[in-house]
């Protein structure tokens, strides 16, 4: 009945993070809930229903954006600046220069470094890239327009969430599966009803313990932060073109005009 009105971006890189971290303790709790009452989980379920959701989204970008600095850091810089760098090979040469040639035109006021330059001053190098960096953010704002630099913003929103998390999802996880496995041995001496129930959940649980100890680390993020930065780098091919059009648009009109 409650729908909580979160755009896209939201719902996947904030709220469905937090989902993940507290999902080892999310089929216990139900089993818990479900032992009481039927009018304290009436009562209850609701509560948490309408506040939990506004919390888990605000609370989900919190840690991942605070430690997005450590991923830079680690990285050597934010992905889109890497690429546009000379010293760095992870695009070729020609589109390097294209994607340059790009920047000069959609950020005039500034005078792109050369190879040399770059190497003499790589931090004024720098400043420059993260100048186009940031002009692009601001341009592929339309997510209709720029569906693709907005699945891998995404993508890489939730990855950095999730990461942000980790520490915390280690806790939950490992607590839970010390937790349920004690109650899966108790069971199993005891033939409860709940043993096979058990024995799925704590299997479920050891999976995701895994995955936040060997699958979630910064070259997972980087995966999609440099999908994202690739996205953004080829759009400024069409907004570059669309500069162009538009400029010789207004020469070609002045010229008429005298």
């Amino acid at each position: 009945m409650f729908k909580p009105n979160f755009d896209e971006y939201t719902r996947r890189a904030r709220y469905l993070p937090m989902l993940i971290v507290l999902m080892p303790c999310a089929l216990p709790a139900i089993v818990l809930v479900a032992r009481f009452s039927t009018w304290v989980s009436a009562l209850v379920g609701p509560l948490i229903a309408l506040g939990l959701p506004y919390w888990l989204a605000q609370t989900g970008r919190d840690r991942g954006k605070r430690k997005e600095a450590d991923l830079y850091a680690l990285w050597g810089g934010k992905p889109s600046t890497v690429k546009l760098r000379y010293r760095d090979t992870t695009i070729n040469n020609h589109t390097k220069v294209r994607y340059h040639a790009n920047g000069q035109a959609l950020v005039p006021r500034v005078s792109f470094p050369t190879a040399t330059e770059e190497t003499a001053d790589p931090v004024a190098a720098d400043s420059v890239y993260e100048a186009f960096g940031d002009v692009l953010r601001e341009r592929t704002r339309d997510t209709k327009k720029y569906r693709l630099v907005f699945e891998e913003l995404m993508n890489y929103g939730f990855r950095r969430n999730l990461w942000g998390w980790k520490t915390l999802g280690i806790a939950l996880s490992g607590t839970v599966l010390v937790t349920l496995s004690g109650l899966l041995i108790w069971s199993a001496h005891t033939r409860a009803a709940s043993a096979a129930f058990l024995a799925g959940t704590t299997i479920v649980d050891a999976g995701i313990l895994a995955f936040w100890l060997f699958g979630a680390n910064p070259a997972w993020v980087k995966i999609a932060a440099d999908a994202y930065a690739d996205r953004l780098l080829e759009a400024s091919d069409n907004l570059a073109g669309a500069g162009h059009k538009q400029r010789a648009k207004a020469t070609g009109s002045t010229s008429a005009m005298t």
